[in-house]
């Protein structure tokens, strides 16, 4: 459950699909479990979606503090475990507990949450006496929540993805066919064009290592034009044609760009999750990614290469190493890492062992 609603949102199927890379791992849980989940947008009713029940809760409001009517409907469904999306409402955790009683499990997941200032650190240590455990992407993403004494316990870290793909592999021809990739070594990056997704340390080095590499082809998809300017001046004042800047593309389409391509590349600084590299390993592509908790976590040590964050020259090493392995090889290891920690029912697993450790 989350606390924000989304007031622009006011067709509960089309939200589901919206959310469908989270939701996948309610209907993963529903397989044995009774699943509700609470949706707050511009719309009241229920309804039944691949055994999940989805409540959909309109209070009007961007933001309730005392949510009252919610927390009273949680105590006539009588819970065993919530869930709680985000960890910025301690106020209203507090409340939740007091509504539920001691018995039910609250968890309070991860979702790219920075750490507050001031007196909602107060707040924070508060209802954490009420909380019974956290789902962090990476366990050494809640260190500097534990070192403030937010979290109070390290043992009430869980590792958890907070979703996957939906992606599946495809054929190739169809694929290439309608992103009309050229038929060479292909690398990918999807991302916004800002400065925690650093794509001119990613154009700087991609450019450096197609001179020796002149069949290899970088695609470029954005979703925000904060650095165009810089890529554009990088390319052009290099000559080289090996970066194509694709542009916007629809979340469905991005399906056939990662079924086009052999590799998938992220420059980020800071990621609580990766969905994009996520979905790209569910269709076999081969992660480039910067040596982070969350990617630590993604590809668990094994699955492609990761390279130092900001560091061109790392990039560049990485690009020629990864190019030299046998691509067969590679992709099965993609896959064998995506189906066995990363999938629905991989995550539903894990969600399922950590509730039981309670």
């Amino acid at each position: 459950m989350s606390y924000i609603n989304v007031p622009e949102f006011n067709e509960p199927f089309k939200w589901v699909y919206r959310i469908r890379g989270y939701v996948g791992v309610l209907d993963s849980l529903a397989k044995s479990n009774d699943v509700i989940s609470i949706d707050q947008i511009n719309y009241s009713g229920v309804h039944f979606v691949n055994g999940v029940q989805h409540y959909f809760f309109n209070n009007g409001k961007r933001v309730t503090y005392f949510p009252r009517r919610l927390h009273k409907l949680l105590r006539e469904w009588k819970p065993d475990v919530v869930i709680v999306h985000g960890m910025h409402f301690p106020l209203q955790i507090i409340q939740l507990r007091l509504y539920l009683g001691k018995d039910v499990k609250i968890i309070v997941q991860n979702h790219a949450d920075r750490i507050p200032r001031f007196h909602k650190k107060l707040f924070l240590k508060v209802a954490d006496k009420f909380i019974d455990a956290y789902f962090f992407t990476s366990g050494i993403m809640a260190k500097e929540w534990i070192g403030q004494g937010l979290i109070n316990k390290e043992e009430k870290v869980k590792e958890i993805m907070m979703g996957s793909s939906v992606f599946e592999p495809m054929d190739r021809y169809e694929a290439m066919q309608k992103t009309r990739v050229e038929e060479t070594r292909n690398f990918l990056w999807v991302g916004r064009l800002d400065a925690n997704k650093d794509p001119v340390t990613l154009v700087k080095a991609f450019i450096d290592f197609s001179e020796s590499h002149a069949n290899a082809k970088l695609y470029v998809i954005y979703q925000s034009n904060e650095l165009l300017n810089e890529i554009k001046d990088l390319i052009h004042n290099s000559g080289n044609r090996a970066v194509q800047l694709v542009g916007k593309v629809a979340h469905d389409d991005i399906q056939l760009w990662i079924n086009s391509v052999d590799y998938i590349i992220s420059t980020s600084h800071y990621e609580a999750f990766g969905l994009s590299i996520v979905e790209a390993m569910s269709c076999g592509c081969i992660p480039i990614v910067t040596n982070i908790p969350s990617f630590q976590k993604i590809t668990g040590l094994s699955s492609g290469i990761l390279f130092e964050p900001g560091n061109v020259n790392d990039l560049v090493c990485a690009l020629k190493e990864v190019i030299n392995k046998d691509i067969v090889q590679e992709r099965e290891r993609t896959l064998q890492q995506f189906n066995n920690h990363l999938s629905f029912d991989a995550i539903a697993n894990s969600i399922t062992v950590a509730v039981q450790s309670l």
